[in-house]
């Protein structure tokens, strides 16, 4: 995996583009990982990796991320632990919390 960053800039990517918090993508990466039938990994997953990147290649696309991630996608196991690595990583951030509290499911705006 090339080096990734979560940063103020990483996060606001995310949320801009997907239109959700990044807590949400997290859970919804974290249960496609543990239980991948019928969830989606890639998208998550592809916006994550993104985001974190921008730190060093700030103009880089979407596609050129995917790009870089198909070495990661040659299995499902693969993938688990590369979505592992990176939700560990937006946690080390301290940007939600610490290293160790889980990620938590957004509450519906009301």
């Amino acid at each position: 995996m090339k080096p990734v960053k979560f940063d103020f800039n990483a996060f606001y990517m995310i949320e801009e583009t997907t239109g959700r918090g990044v807590p949400a993508l997290l859970v919804e990466l974290s249960a496609a990982t543990s239980d991948p039938v019928n969830k989606r990994i890639f998208s998550p997953l592809a916006r994550l990796y993104w985001a974190g990147r921008l730190h060093e290649i700030a103009g880089m696309s979407l596609r050129e991320a995917i790009a870089e991630l198909q070495p990661e996608a040659d299995s499902q196991d693969k993938l688990a632990k590369f979505a592992e690595s990176l939700i560990n990583k937006v946690m080390e951030s301290g940007l939600l919390g610490g290293k160790d509290d889980p990620p938590k499911q957004e509450s519906p705006a009301q």
